[in-house]
Formats: structure tokens, C-alpha cells, sequence
């Protein structure tokens, strides 16, 4: 699902509201760009140096993030193996060669101050420092360490099992996390790699590994086609690069893989990982619980496709919903409520509609290389509607995926767009906000992209979207297409999933 479905060509409009402003323009002109470089053997070097700055960034002058991100995370793990991931990046910073135990590597980073931070996700694996400019060669020194040289004998191994374990027993309490990380398995459970494998692993899973495991990932997937070097803040492009080359230019390039399908070279890079999504529904209940936690969401395109843009968008048009805004009359949940009794049945409604029902509701959209998911997460409670039965919850699922039915089918409404189009520039200038989320950015685009798309082009692209093409990414990627459902807590009455599949296509006259 590489190929952009949205109109190429737009018909001459009067500029919105929501354009970009010369004001905003201006500011814009005045964020550095990031600089992206490669090592022979393929290792990324990216920057956005705010250096001869000051006198617009002041803060971002003295100090600087640097870290490393390696496109590795848990959906490149066997699945029989998942947590090897994890298990590794914590060896990674319990122990290396040259600091032989926790204390001392400890020490070292006590020693250059700041902040250190460390994690690793479905796609990728990161580790940054926040430190002082002068600190930069000390700190890109010991990241390499601990990527290149992590200590792997039983004793770190147990210590780094026995922390997982601990976060594993831990994460049961997140109830929002459980019921994604059933979300992805039950969307991409049919692939023995891939995106349906959790962050953490499993407690069966995570026993298992041995250093042998961690040893054949390491050498299979921390390689020099997926490691890439970021500063941000007061960097120097040329002094990374060097340091890269001192540290990784060693490292034997990728040869092996797919032919390339992107917009830059991929030589030397890592095979694509590419999932099978399969969808379907996923419940664990648990009636002891006083509230629900359930997400629907369906799958998109990958991240480097021209769709993304309007994708997004449609996050955005609804928005998040907190019950504290129930004084609110026309927040989202209520416009959508209004909105689809409406249209469904041509009268305004007089249903009951129960507030306490339902706590709050977040859209989301998980955007990797080659596949996405986008919907909408919900907790509440059950409660009775006009029927008297406590199917409060059948109705949310129904009337939210019904309004993105309703989108694809029948209309978006321009003032919905360009609001929707204020709230994501205000999320990409977020992206911009201090070093260490420009890092993140970085680690996120750098892979897929191979370049961090400036912001002036991503707000152009925003205003380019028209109504049409909102419609017509969500007729070839949503409608009558199968969705994914995962339900966790008190959760007894919900819809059959051949009646979630009707509200896909559910016409419009």
C-alpha cells in the first residue's frame, strides 16, 4: 500500500482559514534544517544544529540530545523468542566490555550528568543522552559502547530477566496498554515477525531466552543499515559525522534484502519488514472491573506513503473526549452522536444519552514502514441507554465507525477539515518543541523517509488537503474493509464482529 489514492490535481480555492500564515511563514524560515548524511557502509548521521543561533534559541545553544536509534525493535524478533528485544537493551546498559558491572557503568553516567533515557518499541530502539554541548564526544563515546559492546554473560542476562520480568508483572496494571498490545496481536497474528509481537515479550517467552537468543539478534538486526546517529541542539554535523565514522565505520554493510522500493537508496540498508494484516476482534474480560477499555481501528498505509497526511487529519477531526467536557455541548462525541442519528434517520433524536457512560476518547494512528493502524481507543462504564439494557458501549463503537462511514460516503465538511488541519500543525510544531522531541522526530522519519521531511513542506502538503481526498483515502483504506477490535475489563455486551463489518459499508441516501 505504497501508492497515494489522493487527487493529484486541485481545482484553484479561496485560501482557509486555516493556511499558513507570511507571520508564521517567517517563523518557520528560522528552524534549521536537519542535515542527514550516510557512511559508506550505511550508517544514518542527522543533525538540526542550532549553533550561531542564539539569538532565536538561546537554550538550544548550550545544550544538545544525542542519542542512537536502531530500526530494530520487538517485530523483528521470532515470536517464539519475543522479549529478546528488551532483554537486550537492558544488558545493553547494565553492562559493556569496558564497564564490566551495573555500578560502574552507572557511574560513567553519572559522571557526564544530564538525562539518560533508553527504550525499545515495535519498530525501533532508542538510547539518548540530554547533555552540555562540551559533553558530546564523551557521550556519542559511550553510546557506542553500549551498542557495540554490550556485556552478555549469564550474569547480566539473569539481572536484565529479572528487571523485564518485574516490568512485565507491572505493565498487567496498564489496562489501556494491554488492550493494544491484543489490538496488534489480533491484527497481525498471522506472521511469525512482525508487528502482532509486544515491546516487553512474554513471561513464557522472556524465561526461555538464552544468551545464544541474544547473541543471533544482536548480530542480525543491530547492524550498520539500522543504526543511526542524531544530535540536536548544539551540534556539529561535521564533528557527528566523525564521530560515527570513529565508532561505526567499521561495521559491515546490509547486502542482502528485497530490491529497493523507496524514494532514496536503500543500499547497504536492512530488509523491509512487511506484516500481514488479517483483523478480527479480541476480548479478555473481566467482570470484577468497574470500567471497559476497547479500541476498533483499521489498516492504513505504511509511513512513507502520500496518504499519511490526510490519514492523519482524520485524527484530528473528531479529536480527543474527556467526560470533564461534558458542560461542552458541541465536543466530539456529542457532534458525532448528533450527527449520525441524524443522517440515519432523517429526525432529530430523543434518546437518552448516558455522559457517565463513557470517561474518554482518544484517536490514535500507529504508523509503521509498511502498514498502519488508525482508530479510536474508549473507557467508560456500562450504562443503560433508551433501551434500559446497558449496551452503551455497542452504540459508541457503532456511531464513531459509522461517522467515518458517514465521511466516505456522503461528506466532510470543510469547517471540520480546517479545523482538524489547525490541531495537526499545532502536533507538528510539537515535534519541533526542544532537542529531545526533535529526536524522537528524527528516529521516526529517518528509516522510512530517509530524511526528516522540513516543516514548511509538511504544512504546505496540510493545506493542499481538500474534503475530497479525506473521502477518498477512507473509501479505499476503510470502507467495507475488516477492522480490528480488542476489548479488555467489563466488557459482557458488545457487538458481534459480522455486524461491526455492516457498520463499515452502512450506505448513506
Amino acid at each position: 500500500m505504497s501508492v497515494s489514492f489522493s487527487t493529484v490535481i486541485q481545482k484553484l480555492r479561496p485560501m482557509p482559514k486555516a493556511a499558513t500564515s507570511p507571520t508564521l511563514d517567517s517563523y518557520l524560515s528560522k528552524i534549521p534544517e536537519t542535515i542527514v548524511s550516510r557512511l559508506s557502509n550505511g550508517v544514518f548521521v542527522a543533525s538540526e544544529s542550532f549553533k550561531g543561533l542564539s539569538k532565536n534559541f538561546p537554550a538550544h545553544t548550550e545544550f544538545a540530545t544525542v542519542g542512537i536509534s536502531i530500526q530494530a525493535g520487538s517485530a523483528y524478533e521470532d515470536r517464539e523468542k519475543n522479549g529478546c528485544a528488551a532483554l537486550l537493551q537492558k544488558c545493553s546498559i547494565g553492562a559493556t566490555q569496558k564497564f564490566k558491572n551495573t555500578d560502574k557503568l552507572g557511574a560513567k553516567i553519572d559522571q557526564l550528568g544530564g538525562h539518560f533515557h533508553a527504550s525499545t518499541k515495535r519498530d525501533r530502539t532508542n538510547f539518548y543522552f540530554k547533555c552540555h554541548k562540551s559533553d558530546i564526544r564523551a557521550t556519542v563515546n559511550l553510546l557506542a559502547e553500549m551498542v557495540r559492546n554490550p556485556l552478555l554473560n549469564q550474569e547480566t542476562i539473569d539481572k536484565a530477566r529479572k528487571m523485564q520480568l518485574v516490568e512485565l508483572k507491572d505493565a498487567e496494571e496498564d489496562t489501556e496498554g494491554v488492550m493494544m498490545n491484543n489490538m496488534h496481536i489480533a491484527a497481525f497474528d498471522s506472521t511469525p515477525r512482525g508487528y502482532g509481537a509486544t515491546p516487553m515479550g512474554t513471561a513464557e517467552a522472556v524465561q526461555s531466552v538464552t544468551e545464544s537468543d541474544i547473541r543471533s539478534y544482536l548480530s542480525s538486526n543491530w547492524t550498520a543499515g539500522r543504526i543511526a546517529l542524531i544530535g540536536c541542539g548544539a551540534v556539529d554535523h561535521a564533528e557527528l559525522e566523525s564521530y560515527a565514522q570513529e565508532h561505526f565505520g567499521d561495521m559491515s554493510p546490509v547486502t542482502t534484502g528485497s530490491p529497493s522500493t523507496k524514494s532514496f537508496d536503500r543500499s547497504g540498508l536492512a530488509p523491509r519488514m512487511e506484516s500481514r494484516f488479517v483483523g478480527g476482534d479480541i476480548k479478555l474480560w473481566n467482570l470484577r472491573m468497574k470500567v471497559s477499555h476497547f479500541a476498533w481501528a483499521f489498516e492504513t498505509c505504511g509511513a512513507d506513503c502520500g496518504d499519511i497526511v490526510p490519514l492523519t487529519l482524520l485524527t484530528h477531526i473528531h479529536g480527543p473526549y474527556h467526560r470533564s467536557q461534558h458542560d461542552l455541548v458541541q465536543h466530539s462525541f456529542q457532534l458525532t452522536y448528533k450527527c449520525m442519528t441524524a443522517m440515519d434517520h432523517s429526525t432529530p433524536t430523543n434518546t437518552h444519552f448516558p455522559e457517565k457512560g463513557i470517561e474518554c476518547v482518544n484517536p490514535f494512528f500507529h504508523s509503521y514502514e509498511d502498514v498502519g493502524l488508525l482508530g479510536k481507543a474508549f473507557t467508560g462504564r456500562p450504562e443503560p441507554t433508551g433501551t434500559g439494557i446497558a449496551n452503551n458501549f455497542m452504540d459508541y463503537v457503532q456511531l464513531t465507525m459509522m461517522e467515518f462511514t458517514r465521511m466516505s460516503q456522503k461528506a466532510v465538511h470543510p469547517n471540520e477539515l480546517e479545523a482538524a488541519k489547525v490541531m495537526y500543525k499545532s502536533q507538528l510544531l510539537m515535534g519541533h518543541d526542544g532537542a529531545t522531541n526533535s529526536f524522537e522526530d528524527i528516529s521516526k522519519q529517518i528509516f522510512y523517509r530517509g530524511r526528516r521531511v522540513p516543516i514548511a513542506e509538511m504544512f504546505a502538503r496540510v493545506d493542499d488537503i481538500t474534503p475530497t481526498n479525506v473521502m477518498e483515502v477512507l473509501q479505499h483504506y476503510y470502507y467495507s474493509r475488516r477492522p480490528v477490535l480488542s476489548y479488555s475489563g467489563y466488557v459482557y455486551m458488545t457487538p458481534s464482529y459480522d455486524l461491526v463489518l455492516h457498520w463499515t459499508n452502512k450506505y448513506f441516501y
